[in-house]
């Protein structure tokens, strides 16, 4: 097994990205990389009032966790569900965004639903 170095990669990422990576759950990540993530902040002088600027900042531009899947995709995913759903379903959760992966799913199966029961009627009915 390779071993990575996490001080390296905590010295490629932005200030940005470092306080997401300290303020996101910590059993997301290995302890190793905790502690390299945090060397890496206190090596650059990163004030606690830096971290929260910031934090806020990246909050107040992008609520990920609760942002809520447009319209179009819905209709999208309704008329026209797939695997292809699956693979953004993934995205979207890898991504942060939790609600429209949920929606993302929920109209998914919604859609699936709709041309099963429109094609039992069908076969009921013929």
């Amino acid at each position: 097994m390779t071993k990575i170095d996490f001080k390296a990669v905590m010295k490629e990422q932005t200030d940005a990205e470092l306080i997401r990576i300290l303020s996101i759950r910590e059993d997301l990540y290995l302890p190793e990389a905790l502690q390299a993530a945090k060397a890496e902040f206190n090596n650059r002088n990163l004030s606690q009032s830096a971290y929260t600027a910031l934090k806020e900042a990246d909050e107040a531009v992008q609520p990920r966790d609760t942002a809520p899947l447009d319209k179009h995709l819905k209709l999208l995913a309704f008329f026209f569900p797939g695997i292809i759903q699956l693979f953004f379903i993934s995205l979207s959760e890898a991504d942060g965004y939790h609600r429209k992966a949920e929606e993302l799913n929920k109209w998914t199966l919604f859609g699936t639903g709709f041309y099963l029961l429109s094609a039992f009627l069908a076969i009921i009915t013929w």
